[in-house]
C-alpha cells in the first residue's frame, strides 16, 4: 500500500463512486473525472493528493422513525486518496491501485520575495500579474514588483547551483 503525503502531484487512472441500492451500499470503480464545458470535454488525468479516507461496503437497515443503521460487511475495507483535478471541482476519490506519483523534478526552496507597499493586493496577486505581463510581452511590473521577480530568479539560480 502506497503512503502519499498531502499536496503530492499523482495520475489517477480511474475513480471510485459509492452506489447506493437499498439496502446495500457498495463502491464501484468508475471512469475518469471530466468538463463537459471544456473544449472536446476534457478529462482529467493528474492531480493533487488531498486527504485520505477508509471506506467500507455494508446493508443500511431501517430499524424505526428515529434513524436507520449501517452494517458493514466484513473485509471489505480499503483505504481511498482524494484527489483534487481542478480547483473548482470536489476532490475525486480514488483507489490505492488507481493513483500513481509523478515525478517532479529536481526542486529547490528559496524565500518568498516581498513586495514593498502591496496595497490591498496580496504578494501572490503581484507574482502572478507579473507571470501574465511577461507572458504577453509587457513590462513585468513597477519597480517593487521587478526588484523582486528579480531577486526571485537570482535566489533561484543561487539555490540550482548550490546542488
Amino acid at each position: 500500500m502506497s503512503d502519499y503525503q498531502l499536496g503530492q502531484r499523482v495520475e489517477i487512472s480511474g475513480t471510485v463512486e459509492k452506489v447506493k441500492e437499498y439496502p446495500r451500499t457498495f463502491y464501484k470503480e468508475s471512469a475518469l473525472p471530466y468538463r463537459e464545458n471544456y473544449p472536446n470535454r476534457k478529462t482529467f488525468t493528474e492531480g493533487v493528493i488531498i486527504g485520505s479516507r477508509t471506506i467500507q461496503d455494508g446493508l443500511t437497515e431501517r430499524q424505526d422513525e428515529w434513524g436507520s443503521y449501517f452494517t458493514p460487511t466484513q473485509g471489505t475495507a480499503r483505504r481511498v486518496w482524494l484527489v483534487a483535478y481542478d480547483l473548482r471541482m470536489r476532490p475525486v476519490t480514488c483507489l490505492d491501485h488507481q493513483v500513481e506519483a509523478v515525478d517532479v523534478g529536481p526542486t529547490v526552496t528559496v524565500p518568498a520575495p516581498h513586495i514593498q507597499h502591496p496595497g490591498f493586493h496580496t504578494q501572490g496577486h503581484f507574482m502572478r500579474s507579473a507571470a501574465r505581463n511577461i507572458k504577453n510581452d509587457h513590462p513585468v511590473g513597477g519597480y517593487g514588483v521587478t526588484s523582486a521577480v528579480i531577486k526571485l530568479l537570482n535566489d533561484t539560480a543561487d539555490a540550482m547551483e548550490a546542488q
